[in-house]
Order: C-alpha cells, then sequence, then structure tokens
C-alpha cells in the first residue's frame, strides 16, 4: 500500500449523482461474480481436506482455502474499505472509479457472502448434531478460523494494493460528544488498524516521477481499517486522522485531468495533484 485516503463527503460528489444505480449495481454484480465465478465451496473444502489415514482427526488446509478465495490480490489498483450500509453509493464510486478512470477497484463485501457459505458449509459437515442443532463450541472454532483466514487475506489485498479510499459517513464511525470517533463495525476495524501498520510502499514510477521533481516525502504515513446485541465499539480516532482527507474537489480535477490528457495512468495523475505538479 502506498496511500491511504479519508473520504468524508463522497454522498455528495455531484458525478456519482449522474450514475444510474442499476448501472453500478450490475457493475458490482458482475465483478463479484468473477471473485468467486471457479469457487465451488464443495470442491474447495474437498481439496482442502489434507489426506488421512482412517481414525486420524480431519484436517483442513486454510491456507489452501484462502488462496483460492484470493488468488488474484495483487491486481487491485484501489481497495474500499466501507460500511455495508453504504454499498449503494459505494457501487456508484466503484462504477466511477472503473469507469471513468480505468482503476481495478476491490470490494471487501464483494467476498463476504462467500465467506458466510463456506462457514455454513463446514458447520454443517463438521459442527452437526441434529436438525437443528450445532455443536457451540465446533461452531465458534470454525467461525474463529474463517474469519481470520478472511481477515488475513484482506491484509494481504490492503498491503498489494496501491491506495485505500475509507468511505467515512455516519454509517461507518460514530461521531457523538464525549466519545470521540467509535465504529461498530469489527472489519472497518480491523481495516484501519491494519493501514495504520502497513509500512507504506512507494511504487516504481512515483519514485521516479519523486526523483525528477526533487519531490520530499514524508519516510512514513499511516493510514486505515468493519451486530445483535451488546454492540461493541471501538475508538478509531487515531487510526482515522491518520488518514488523509480527500475532499471532492480533488476528485473532479482528478476526473478533469485524465479526461484532458491521458499522458499518465489515472494514479499517476492523481498524484501529481496531490503533489502541486503542473
Amino acid at each position: 500500500m502506498y496511500r491511504a485516503f479519508n473520504l468524508t463527503d463522497l454522498a455528495n460528489f455531484e458525478e456519482l449523482e449522474r450514475i444510474d444505480k442499476n448501472t453500478a449495481q450490475a457493475d458490482y454484480d458482475y465483478h463479484k461474480q468473477q471473485v468467486t465465478k471457479n469457487l465451488s465451496i464443495s470442491r474447495v473444502l474437498r481439496e482442502a481436506i489434507i489426506a488421512r489415514r482412517n481414525g486420524d482427526q480431519i484436517k483442513i488446509d486454510a491456507d489452501q482455502i484462502q488462496q483460492n478465495i484470493f488468488p488474484n490480490y495483487k491486481k487491485y489498483d484501489v481497495f474500499i474499505s466501507h460500511s455495508h450500509q453504504d454499498l449503494e453509493l459505494v457501487q456508484k464510486f466503484a462504477y466511477y472509479l472503473r469507469n471513468t478512470l480505468g482503476l481495478k477497484v476491490f470490494i471487501d463485501s464483494e467476498v463476504w457472502g462467500y465467506v458466510d457459505d463456506l462457514l455454513m458449509s463446514v458447520n454443517n459437515q463438521y459442527a452437526k448434531i441434529g436438525e437443528k442443532l450445532y455443536d457451540y463450541k465446533k461452531c465458534n472454532l470454525n467461525a474463529s478460523v474463517i474469519y481470520l483466514m478472511l481477515s488475513n487475506a484482506i491484509h494481504d489485498v490492503i498491503n498489494e494494493t496501491e491506495c485505500l479510499f475509507f468511505i467515512n459517513t455516519p454509517n461507518s464511525i460514530n461521531s457523538e460528544e464525549n466519545i470521540e470517533e467509535t465504529t461498530e463495525s469489527p472489519w472497518i476495524y480491523d481495516e484501519l488498524k491494519t493501514t495504520s501498520i502497513i509500512k507504506p510502499k512507494i511504487p516504481d514510477r512515483i519514485q521516479a516521477m519523486i526523483d525528477v521533481y526533487k519531490i520530499h516525502q514524508k519516510s512514513s504515513q499511516n493510514v486505515i481499517v468493519d451486530s445483535a446485541e451488546p454492540v461493541w465499539i471501538r475508538d478509531v480516532t487515531k487510526e482515522v486522522n491518520s488518514l488523509e482527507v480527500l475532499p471532492n474537489r480533488i476528485l473532479v480535477e482528478w476526473q478533469n485531468k485524465y479526461e484532458l490528457d491521458r499522458t499518465h495512468d489515472a494514479l499517476v495523475e492523481f498524484y501529481l495533484i496531490l503533489f502541486n505538479i503542473k
């Protein structure tokens, strides 16, 4: 990851208002299908079971399952972190980034449904003790392993993706008097925390640009990281404040300059604006 940004006013970005929500959802559904199109839960589980002799305990290779779910995490330009309640807004923003700026976008919620199905399949095979009864301890263990596997995979995606955009809305961050900024989502918390500890990696083409223009860059940047009762909250004030706020006017300028002159790829054009290079 090179940079991470805090988008606090995306809901008022006029370009998104011009995008039909059904078109954006269809685009989201298409890319979501591409992520899991070759995945068969039964096949993935079957191939991940380590060969065993009679009487041995069943062993499942979690690393292999993780690799099957996220086989191409290095191919993305942008990672979008968001609340599921903002999915329509995120779908439009992803459509905008893909179709206006030609960027490859990863939306974390594209894999949530698949992972939930995977957990249900594992519990049905190995934790079910009756028609509607499950072994509590086995279900907890299965959930811990599978969600930790998902978390590790998302860490890999964040690490390899060049930019992270955090969609900061009241659905994702609570700003209440005397409470600072908190989130109820364990996934947003995890993603924000991850970006705050990952060492930024400057892409070679950007380092070359920095060298040419003799731009001074900070050597490190901190950045970001998702109920039933009770509601668990986590203080993410430090993580959110470490993100670089990205106002809508920069998005407008980015689009205008990219559409006017496509000498550079979209992200390079974006950095030129941030570095104030004419």
